[in-house]
């Protein structure tokens, strides 16, 4: 069967094999490091500070800036693990339709096992959760940085306190939200017919379409995405603005290596949560 891969996760869309692949292969170890390289640092800064101080302050656990962030790595982690599967599965059930289908058969023989597997469940539930708390955490980071560079004197800084309540209410809502929905969908999913081959769902985003209630909860649900983001970039547009007119105070800020190395490590994050929400977004539009 020449044409299996039509047939796997990704269909015919063949560009998204390398991406997805890429994405895998560099995307997820990077965040293991990233993640393994702030406790290693958080480990030593404690036990550095411990020994001058004998207090136990930590790294991770002392700057808000910081702990948001560890926090949108970790979505950012869930994300490429979702695509890990996807790519790892597109591999898989390429091979299965070649075994099963060897010889030359019709289209309405091929039966479409991906999207209602216990594999596609996880994926899916991995990308509601990874996204929506992705978007989450990128604004709270904005707000921080915010508040930051343009009230650099207001007492309504976050602190570590109020970053870690506020962390924890976010992940409560956003993965009982996440899940909710994804229960809801892949119990849907049990009356689609197995010869559909539907490139949302086997991307596992979900089914947007079937009933008005899946209608209803997607409109609210990319209303919510395009709301943060744009959020996200108007205070982007006030902070630029803001540290054009006070250059050196912008320039004593990056002197700091660490804060380098923050700014550089958020707007990356940022840019690759904004890319893949747009990607999503413009995927289930056309």
């Amino acid at each position: 069967m020449e044409n299996a891969s039509h047939y796997s996760v990704f269909l015919d869309v063949d560009a998204l094999r390398p991406i997805t692949w890429s994405i895998a292969i560099i995307g997820l170890p990077l965040n293991v490091f990233i993640i393994c390289s702030m406790i290693w640092e958080s480990s030593n800064a404690h036990h550095r500070h411990r020994r001058q101080t004998r207090s136990n302050t930590n790294y991770i656990l002392k700057s808000p800036s910081v702990w948001l962030l560890f926090n949108l790595i970790i979505c950012d982690l869930l994300t490429c693990i979702y695509i890990s599967i996807l790519a790892i599965s597109d591999a898989y059930y390429t091979h299965y339709y070649q075994l099963i289908h060897q010889l030359n058969t019709t289209h309405s023989q091929i039966k479409n096992v991906w999207f209602t597997s216990p594999a596609c469940a996880t994926a899916q539930i991995l990308a509601k959760v990874g996204i929506f708390m992705a978007a989450t955490f990128t604004l709270l980071m904005t707000i921080d940085r915010f508040i930051l560079i343009v009230f650099p004197h207001s007492r309504k800084k976050f602190s570590i306190r109020t970053s870690q309540i506020i962390s924890g209410i976010a992940w409560i809502i956003g993965l009982t939200i996440s899940i909710g929905i994804c229960i809801f969908q892949i119990d849907g999913l049990r009356h689609k017919s197995l010869d559909t081959f539907d490139f949302l769902l086997n991307i596992c985003i979900g089914d947007f379409d079937s009933t008005k209630i899946q209608r209803i909860l997607s409109v609210i649900e990319l209303c919510y995405y395009l709301i943060v983001y744009f959020i996200v970039a108007m205070l982007y547009i006030i902070i630029i603005l803001r540290l054009r007119k006070s250059r050196l105070e912008f320039q004593s800020q990056l002197a700091s290596t660490y804060e380098k190395r923050f700014q550089i490590l958020f707007i990356l994050l940022a840019f690759t949560n904004v890319f893949g929400f747009y990607f999503i977004a413009m995927t289930s539009f056309f």
